[in-house]
């Protein structure tokens, strides 16, 4: 269970009222969700106004919201993982941050520092870790949000709301909340 109801003794309580886990997961996860996602889509009206100057479409501002509630989904839930998994507040938080830091600027800097080393001569650019690591950086890259959303705001725009980036954050968050269960 999360650290606030296991740090405050509520964990009896609530199994002695017939709360089951599933429930208390989603008390704990969806409802704050599904408040931040309601909140992002009070901006809707106001951006869709954005057509009447020009240079942008209702489907490129519908894909880019499903895209970022895809996103903020995602990190909910990989939330709720560390808050189970973790013993201390302070874990949780940590460990949510190098989660944040590795899949935003980790995975937009990572393959320029991998160019670095090679220019610099401590990598050869023909070396195995290089080929996997800018592997695993373009795929990192290609399920970016930052990504996604040039995509859609590019010129040639995008044919379906329901992106490899929207797939993916939305299968993370699915299944972290499956092992937080």
């Amino acid at each position: 269970m999360g650290i606030r109801v296991r740090g405050k003794f509520y964990l009896g309580l609530l199994q002695l009222a017939g709360v089951s886990t599933v429930g208390l997961l989603l008390g704990k996860s969806t409802s704050r969700l599904i408040a931040a996602l309601l909140v992002f889509l009070t901006q809707l009206p106001f951006a869709l106004l954005a057509i009447s100057l020009g240079g942008v479409t209702a489907w490129q501002i519908v894909a880019v919201d499903v895209a970022l509630a895809a996103y903020m989904v995602m990190p909910a839930n990989v939330a709720l993982l560390t808050s189970v998994a973790s013993q201390r507040s302070g874990t949780a938080s940590a460990v949510m941050i190098l989660f944040w830091l590795l899949l935003l600027p980790g995975v937009h800097f990572g393959d320029h520092s991998i160019d670095v080393l090679v220019k610099a001569g401590y990598l050869r650019s023909d070396s195995s870790i290089v080929t996997a690591v800018d592997t695993v950086l373009g795929f990192f890259q290609r399920i970016s949000i930052v990504t996604r959303i040039d995509d859609v705001l590019a010129i040639e725009g995008v044919d379906s709301l329901f992106s490899l980036q929207v797939i993916i954050h939305l299968s993370v968050a699915f299944l972290a909340f499956l092992l937080s269960w």
